[in-house]
């Protein structure tokens, strides 16, 4: 049974991104959501910022919508979070396990 803080969540975003859904449907045209993030504190203290990460990617490959995730190498987002001045170095472990399993282990999911 549906339900909980993740179930609401999944559903709030699936409700933000009809819109375009229903227009990329209308004029058969494609759509891409050109960059989406967290901070770096959604992903502490069980803030179920690998949840949102989950649910978007989800949907987007649902509804055959382009990504990409904002961003590579920034102190507050990112996949690396030390200051964009030097090499990446500070990884966002939560994210990287996140998208190792969203993307990686799923992929014959989506494709």
């Amino acid at each position: 049974v549906p339900g909980g803080l993740a179930y609401e969540q999944a559903v709030y975003l699936l409700n933000e991104i009809i819109p375009y859904i229903r227009f990329s449907q209308k004029y058969n045209v494609p759509v891409y959501l050109g960059e989406f993030g967290l901070i770096k504190a959604a992903f502490e203290n069980d803030k179920h910022g690998t949840d949102w990460v989950s649910d978007v990617i989800d949907i987007c490959k649902a509804n055959e919508i382009g990504f990409n995730y904002h961003t590579f190498h920034e102190t507050d987002f990112g996949l690396y979070q030390n200051g964009v001045d030097s090499s990446p170095g500070q990884l966002n472990t939560a994210l990287a396990e996140t998208f190792k399993n969203i993307l990686i282990a799923r992929w014959y999911e989506y494709w």
